[in-house]
């Protein structure tokens, strides 16, 4: 060990000598027992001890260098070097941690000021040497897992005594551990308590020397990602739901486990650190928690929901946590229930006796197993309260299901004395149907609330829906199908199996190639034209999926729809699945030779297809709208807008598929309650994502729908990575409002100057890759027409008239609807002005008359005080039934003094008959005439504003005409028909629009054949 070791430990090799690069004589013998003799510690270290793995201080751990890096562990191996140490001192100590306790990288993350220059001018010979000398002492932060500042604050706590001001607090925590065994807590991201408790191993390796805490144990064991750090955090889950991390984490990589990322990078990102938190809900949802992030001064999400939200009990995640068991468990718990309500049902019979004609017949299989077939007849019954003519096939009970008319009245029980199997009890009960809709219905499920009476209401939707399944839910609340596929080769799979039932593919309505038979509503005169149950599946598989490729054969459709869901004991009438998967195996092929040609139409099995399998029947072009958030029309601020893109798209025959670029806090009862039943709302992704989802469904978009420059800008490099094909699939950028305008007159007003032709250049830096650009209005279409881009078309706001019935006598108040996002807004500064400046004149004039009713959505942490405690002032926050609120108030008010785009609540207002004062600026922004359609006023006027808010609230005259001629516009330029119309310049066409062959227009104006520029265009 001769060289460079012994330089650097003797200080030969440079001037000042590192803390880490000093060897400790003392140190070293008490740690490794070597006694003192003729041969000094150092000799020994050098000539014998470096064999022996050993470390030549406290602040460098020879044994985690080699292990943590394999560069170095192979080295060794091949003898290019003789320990770690001389590794870390000639090349390892520019770039590599010398301790597990110590990270170079984070640490100059934390301090960006630690250049290598201000490291080589204050002569320290690297970032491990500043902390070890100043760092620490400054309480500056070198690992995730160690902060000085709590480490000292938890020392006092529990020694009672002070660590100095000069100590090193890392020296300090080093030294601590390895002479007693009380570990004391440095992190809030690591719970040393409940890691020994859940791996009672560690302890007796910390016993027996060979790590010396529970920390030590976590960063410096030979398997990182086995363990977990503390209770709200699983490596496992964030691996496997992070799948493109696995390039980034493991031994020798830039982090040695998922939980390293997450604390660094992950929770920045809304990243999930357990299958039951979600921190993007935790952290952006509730104002309480931001207002506690701002007043604790936490602005790690992570930690304020260790520190804070366990401690307050704060929900982690919309639906609160999902059970998560062993599927062995969970059936266990499903038969144990069917159990538990037998006395119920032997004392109070199930009753589906009624007169005349059934409205459903249920066709119901048995064979034994009574508790269970009583409890699925019993949610039939609660669920649906029709005439249902339930018949019962028992196919050779042998034990008391054969008595099972005893406790049910009314149904018609068929027995035959052996097992005659599903497909020929099903074809006997059918003989018997006397109702239009016929129910295949397994004995091994239980319907959720309203399922049937969802099933029915789709089945009678449309007379080309010949059979409707449902989403299919096991025990263990993992998705057993959401519809399901048929391959090339006549293999099927259920769809988005495993999943949660919350996921967004399984949430909107679909043509499938067939629903599983566990429930299946059909039209009884179709199945009896195809004959039931083809005998050649007999006993049981794929006889349901043959049925509905014979519906679809008939003229009719099979649909899923994931209201319509039922729990399932998978397997619970054959309970060995082996005999089960073999008889599935044999009827595959049968299956496969009866519908050979058929199947050749079907896609082959392959996991990027998975996406377009999915469907049957008629395609509908694809639509990826993307959005900031998930567009909920409660949100104001342009989704209402979207809200209303989606839904004209949705029913003119594109199927779309909603993407959320910075996520969403809405629980799924706010957005399914807010989006068309076929629209599939990716509510669990976030931009982070778009890559790996624009991968997995590559080629499946007809068209890229992206709202607002600013996603356009942030989707660069995902789009030209996914490289669509211009000729199949179109790219639209919808600029909503052109932000550099906004921009513009907010300068002016605050005198300041602003270039327009830089911020539109910045703006729409990235809008050659849009084959079309679409504005709200034609005035900002103007302006890109003027900027440089000619191709840029107005598709407008589309918004039907509805108007309410109080006349002028019955109404009172005015009202202010808009959504708050920041205190800079266009919303909060003519809220702002208008109570400040306008309220008093009108109170003026109206006195106790002077009411403003305030509406809108306000995101967290934007001060309203002002508002909530003003007398004048009512603030209703978010209201879901906007028309009442309209139907209430006397005029609307718009008092806004800088914006982009146009304002949707004027439209709104207009719709349902309420007249609108607002300024001039909108006026123009909108092409409507003041004095005709709304009054207008000057920005900043206060006293004209007042002077037309009282008149038009003491007119009645005024008021009518007004209601009269904005409903009348409406009516002319923002129907439903101009707006399609609108629309279909942009979109590919669709079979609804007479095309039955869908072709493509090329892009540009209509008639003209000009196409975007492939370079971003000169402004000028």
């Amino acid at each position: 060990m001769e060289g460079v070791v012994r330089d650097t430990l003797t200080g030969s090799g440079h001037g000042r000598r590192a803390a880490w690069a000093v060897f400790d004589a003392a140190w070293y013998r008490k740690t490794y027992g070597i006694a003192e003799d003729g041969q000094g510690a150092l000799e020994y270290y050098l000539t014998e001890g470096f064999k022996l793995g050993h470390s030549p201080n406290i602040y460098f751990c020879e044994e985690w260098y080699a292990a943590a890096n394999p560069v170095v562990q192979q080295a060794l191996t091949e003898g290019r070097i003789r320990s770690g140490f001389e590794h870390y001192c000639t090349s390892g100590r520019h770039e590599r941690a010398g301790h597990w306790l110590f990270d170079p990288g984070y640490y100059r993350e934390k301090n960006p000021d630690l250049t290598d220059e201000a490291l080589e001018r204050l002569g320290f010979a690297n970032l491990y040497d500043h902390y070890l000398e100043v760092g620490s002492r400054e309480n500056r932060i070198a690992h995730a897992l160690f902060s000085t500042t709590l480490y000292r604050e938890n020392f006092i706590d529990r020694s009672g005594f002070r660590i100095g001001e000069d100590e090193c607090p890392f020296l300090h925590y080093l030294t601590q551990i390895e002479n007693d065994n009380t570990e004391i807590p440095t992190s809030t991201y690591f719970d040393n308590d409940w890691y020994i408790l859940q791996y009672p191993e560690v302890e007796s390796e910390i016993l027996n020397k060979k790590f010396s805490c529970a920390l030590h144990h976590y960063l410096a064991n030979s398997t990182p990602t086995e363990f977990n750090p503390l209770e709200y955090f699983r490596e496992k889950f964030y691996l496997e739901r992070y799948p493109e991390l696995d390039k980034d984490v493991g031994l020798g990589k830039w982090f040695r486990s998922g939980y390293l990322h997450f604390i660094r990078f992950g929770q920045f990102e809304f990243r999930n650190p357990t299958p039951y938190i979600n921190l993007q809900y935790y952290w952006t949802r509730r104002s309480n928690v931001m207002v506690d992030a701002q007043l604790a001064n936490i602005q790690e999400p992570f930690a304020h929901l260790l520190t804070i939200g366990v401690l307050k009990g704060l929900p982690f995640a919309p639906m609160g946590n999902p059970v998560d068991v062993p599927e062995r468990q969970s059936r266990a718990l499903f038969l144990a229930h069917a159990d538990n309500m037998m006395p119920q049902r032997a004392r109070h019979p199930l009753d589906f006796r009624f007169e005349g004609d059934p409205q459903i017949s249920v066709i119901m299989i048995i064979h034994n197993h009574l508790p269970m077939t009583l409890a699925a007849l019993t949610t039939l019954r609660a669920t649906y309260h029709g005439r249902i003519q339930v018949i019962l096939v028992d196919s050779g009970s042998t034990d008391e299901a054969r008595f099972i008319d005893r406790h049910v009245q009314g149904g018609l029980h068929l027995r035959f004395e052996t097992n005659i199997g599903f497909v020929n009890a099903c074809n006997s009960g059918l003989l018997h149907v006397r109702a239009p809709y016929l129910l295949f219905l397994n004995n091994d499920i239980q319907l959720t609330p309203g399922a049937l009476d969802a099933a029915v209401s789709r089945l009678e939707s449309e007379d080309d829906i010949g059979a409707v399944g449902a989403k299919v839910i096991r025990t263990n609340e993992k998705l057993q199908e959401a519809g399901c596929i048929v391959w090339r080769d006549g293999r099927t799979t259920g769809y988005m199996r495993d999943w949660s039932p919350l996921c967004p593919e399984a949430n909107f309505v679909r043509d499938v190639d067939f629903c599983s038979g566990v429930f299946l509503l059909t039209k009884t005169d179709v199945v009896r034209r195809i004959g039931g149950f083809d005998v050649r599946f007999a006993p049981a598989y794929f006889e349901d999926a043959d049925l509905c490729l014979e519906i679809w054969n008939a003229g009719y459709r099979v649909v899923y729809d994931p209201s319509v869901a039922v729990y399932h004991y998978e397997y619970g009438s054959s309970r060995e699945s082996g005999a089960a998967f073999a008889m599935m195996h044999r009827n595959q092929k049968t299956f496969y030779t009866k519908h050979f040609q058929q199947l050749k139409r079907h896609f082959k099995d392959l996991p990027d297809i998975v996406s377009m399998a999915r469907f049957a029947g008629k395609s509908r072009p694809r639509v990826l709208f993307i959005e900031d958030f998930v567009p909920l029309r409660g949100l104001g601020a342009g989704a209402v807008r979207s809200n209303d893109l989606i839904r004209v798209m949705d029913e003119i025959g594109y199927q779309v598929t909603v993407y959320p670029m910075h996520g969403t806090t809405a629980t799924p009862a706010e957005i399914y309650a807010d989006f068309p039943e076929r629209v599939e709302v990716m509510h669990d992704v976030t931009h982070y994502n778009i890559g790996k989802f624009l991968s997995d469904r590559r080629d499946y978009f007809d068209c890229v729908w992206i709202c607002r420059a600013h996603n356009l800008n942030l989707l660069k490099t995902a789009l030209e990575q996914a490289n669509f094909d211009p000729k199949k699939t179109t790219t639209v950028l919808d600029t909503e409002a052109i932000f550099s305008i906004r921009e513009a007159v907010q300068a002016k007003r605050a005198g300041r100057h602003l270039d327009l032709k830089e911020a539109m250049s910045r703006e729409f830096e990235h809008a050659h890759l849009c084959q079309e650009i679409v504005t709200v209005s034609a005035t900002e279409a103007a302006v890109l027409h003027r900027f440089g881009f000619p191709h840029a078309r107005v598709v407008g706001t589309y918004r039907p008239v509805k108007l309410t019935e109080r006349s002028w006598q019955e109404r009172e108040g005015i009202l202010f609807v808009g959504s708050l996002y920041g205190d800079d807004t266009p919303n909060y500064d003519s809220l702002c002005w208008f109570i400040d400046q306008v309220m008093p004149l009108i109170e003026a004039e109206l006195g106790w008359e002077t009411r403003l009713n305030i509406v809108g959505h306000c995101a967290p942490g934007v001060p309203i005080d002002r508002f909530t405690s003003h007398s004048r002032v009512t603030w209703h926050g978010p209201v879901v039934e906007l028309e009442k609120v309209y139907d209430m108030n006397r005029l609307l008010i718009a008092p806004t003094r800088f914006a982009a785009g146009t304002p949707y609540k004027v439209y709104e207002a207009a719709s349902y008959g309420i007249p609108t004062v607002i300024t001039n600026l909108l006026a123009n922004q909108l092409g409507w005439k003041s004095g005709q359609h709304v009054i207008a006023v000057p920005v900043d006027d206060a006293e004209e504003f007042a002077r037309q808010v009282v008149r038009v609230y003491r007119s009645p005259e005024l008021w009518n005409s007004l209601r009269e001629e904005a409903a009348a516009l409406l009516r002319r330029d923002y129907g439903k028909e101009t707006y399609v119309r609108a629309l279909s310049h942009v979109l590919p066409a669709t079979a609804a629009r007479g095309e039955e062959n869908p072709v493509r227009r090329p892009h540009g104006f209509p008639g003209t054949n000009q196409i975007v520029p492939a370079s971003p265009p000169s402004l000028s």
